[in-house]
């Protein structure tokens, strides 16, 4: 009990935390709060069709200045190369606030010459990785120009800024590019920007 104590105050006071937790689903319904968490919570098993090769729970700031959100990727599929990741990110209060969709394989580079074992391995290093902190960024210190700002994206943007305690997220995609999101809490709803290269 004192260890587990130990983590819990350790989780709360971080700003991010991450699980990883291969060929075990995780549901939508069942995410517990940073505060009630142990290691097992929030995991569940269930049957499907498809098998759940890997799920990754982390939890950061990012809609909230103090209370983390839950990021959770989960990737299912007949194997690593045809499966299909869902990324979803909800709240303190276990509300949905963004869903990214997008294939496996998008993980890899079009350059990449490799095995079809190492391409498997490659995508899967990269899936645990995807909530790395250097995924997060504070938008005041960011560079605007990278973001592809225009008018319909702009007020979030300065809302975020002015905010200082906000953290925006970035979809590192090897194949299509990068995408980053941010919450307005004026929309209440996630904002996407376009990353130039």
């Amino acid at each position: 009990m004192r260890i587990i104590a130990v983590f819990l105050f350790f989780l709360i006071d971080c700003a991010a935390c991450t699980f990883i937790t291969p060929a075990t689903p995780i549901t939508d319904t069942v995410l517990a709060k940073p505060e009630n968490l142990s290691l097992d919570a929030g995991i569940h098993s269930e049957k499907t069709d498809t098998a759940n090769l890997l799920t990754v729970h982390a939890w950061h700031l990012f809609s909230d200045s103090l209370r983390p959100d839950s990021f959770v990727l989960r990737l299912s599929g007949i194997n690593v190369l045809k499966g299909r990741t869902v990324v979803t990110i909800y709240n303190s209060k276990h509300e949905l606030l963004h869903t990214e969709i997008f294939l496996a394989i998008d993980m890899l580079f079009p350059t990449d010459k490799l095995s079809a074992n190492q391409k498997e391995d490659s995508i899967l290093a990269r899936l645990t990785r995807f909530f790395e902190d250097s995924a997060f960024f504070k938008p005041v210190s960011a560079d605007p120009n990278v973001f592809g700002i225009d008018e319909s994206n702009k007020a979030t943007w300065d809302e975020a800024c002015a905010g200082k305690s906000s953290f925006g997220f970035i979809f590192s995609y090897y194949h299509e590019g990068y995408e980053a999101i941010l919450y307005s809490r004026k929309l209440r709803k996630v904002v996407k920007y376009d990353i130039t290269d």
